[in-house]
């Protein structure tokens, strides 16, 4: 009997440290990200680094809880040398409650405008934070193109 509440014990024990861990997405991810390369997942393998003419790009992720963040994407300037929308955004991009999911161990989803699901879309962009906490995809559709989604790499500072 002894053995058995020891087992049980334990079993308790690494449940709630697993239950624990679901709960930190959130925190793991905060920090700041510098833009690396714009159209990363281009199937014609036409990445081009930043920065893209002197401009480069921020992303700011907040812990709010375990489950939501506040999202800044911030542009070096705000000049009109790029196409709004395609490499960089002309101004600060906030979003004050995104949506955090962690479903598996490859990557973490942060859903930009409302909770998760579906692809992504003009009102639907999505931040994927991979494994290795220190590489994220922005993945958004441009209103210029809005039949193709468009993404930019970035790697944590």
């Amino acid at each position: 009997m002894k053995n058995v509440l020891l087992f049980a014990g334990l079993l308790l024990t690494i449940t709630v440290s697993c239950k624990h861990s679901d709960v930190e997405p959130a925190r793991s991810i905060e920090g700041t990200y510098q833009a690396k390369d714009y159209d990363h997942f281009s199937s014609f393998g036409n990445s081009i680094a930043y920065p893209i003419n002197g401009q480069e790009l921020t992303l700011q992720i907040k812990y709010i809880t375990a489950d939501t963040v506040s999202v800044q994407i911030i542009p070096t300037g705000t000049t009109n040398s790029l196409p709004n929308g395609v490499y960089s955004p002309t101004q600060t991009l906030s979003y004050p409650k995104a949506y955090v999911e962690s479903p598996n161990n490859t990557a973490t989803y942060i859903y930009l405008m409302g909770k998760s699901g579906g692809t992504v879309s003009t009102t639907n962009p999505q931040i994927w934070i991979y494994s290795d906490k220190n590489t994220a995809d922005y993945l958004f559709t441009p209103a210029q193109t809005p039949a193709f989604s468009k993404s930019i790499r970035f790697q944590k500072n």
